[in-house]
Formats: C-alpha cells, sequence, structure tokens
C-alpha cells in the first residue's frame, strides 16, 4: 500500500519560478533477508521518491488563465527531467539517504 504525499514546491521555467502542487510516495529498492549458495545477507535497498503527478498552482484566476496550459503542457513535457529534480529536493529536505527511512 502507497501512503501518496502532497506538498506544494516550487519549480523554475527561464527565471520564472511556478508554484506546483507535487504528489508522491515513498519506495524502497531492497530485497531484505536473503539467502545464496550459503550465504546469508540483508539487502536494505535505497529509500526514494517516486514522484506521480506535477499540478500547476495559481493564486488569481488571470494568470490560471494566460499560464494554465502553457505551463501543464511543459510539465507534461519534461515530466522526468523535473520530477527528478523535485525527487532530489525532497531527499534534501527530508534528509534521507540509504536505508533510512524519512516517513
Amino acid at each position: 500500500m502507497k501512503n501518496t504525499i502532497k506538498i506544494e514546491m516550487e519549480i523554475e521555467i527561464d527565471d520564472t519560478k511556478y508554484d506546483v502542487l507535487v504528489s508522491y510516495h515513498w519506495e524502497k529498492d531492497g530485497i531484505g533477508a536473503y539467502e545464496f549458495w550459503g550465504f546469508k545477507g540483508y539487502d536494505p535497498g535505497i529509500i526514494y521518491p517516486v514522484i506521480e503527478e506535477i499540478e500547476p498552482l495559481f493564486t488569481d484566476a488571470k494568470s490560471q488563465f494566460e499560464n494554465f496550459v502553457w505551463l501543464s503542457r511543459h510539465i507534461t513535457a519534461n515530466f522526468d527531467k523535473l520530477a527528478e529534480t523535485l525527487g532530489e529536493e525532497i531527499i534534501a529536505r527530508n534528509d534521507c539517504y540509504a536505508s533510512d527511512d524519512p516517513a
């Protein structure tokens, strides 16, 4: 079961900052305890954020009308790059590293 978290963040496009709502959840890529040819070990894995959605946020109707379609298209076209950047910022905010549990 994934627990989706939503936070407000900023993205910068051409020296202009835009507020966005980022939905994400934490995942862990470790396999836990294992045995391989008699060797017993434990793989704690790395905990990392998975960005599910990035939504534009606007404070007034005028800017929403003028920029919503453009910003939505920009987010869609650059989702992977934005998700990577925002994911790194989420990790920095939570001060988490491999096998730390941010939740």
